[in-house]
């Protein structure tokens, strides 16, 4: 498990949604360094992880939890949120 003291309910559900996400990107960056190349293990390395961003992104969106009447609004920490998600 990537998150401890998982609660009930619904924080309880998005946490197995990220553990579950979280062990899928562990599983994609776990490779050999077997191209001799630095490009290539990092390139191998961040796919799987900013992917994970996106998927966790749209997790949190989902989840109903943020709420952003005005995606314009940089001073709301939930509009920070989906600024941060779509952009």
């Amino acid at each position: 498990t990537f998150v401890c003291d998982k609660p009930e309910g619904a924080v309880g559900d998005f946490v197995s949604c990220l553990d579950a996400m979280n062990c899928a990107m562990t599983v994609g960056m776990t490779t050999n360094a077997n191209k001799n190349s630095a490009i290539a293990l990092f390139n191998h390395q961040m796919t799987p992880h900013h992917q994970n961003a996106v998927n966790m992104c749209k997790a949190l969106l989902k989840s109903g939890e943020v709420q952003c009447d005005d995606i314009e609004d940089e001073d709301h920490p939930h509009c920070q949120m989906v600024h941060l998600c779509y952009v």
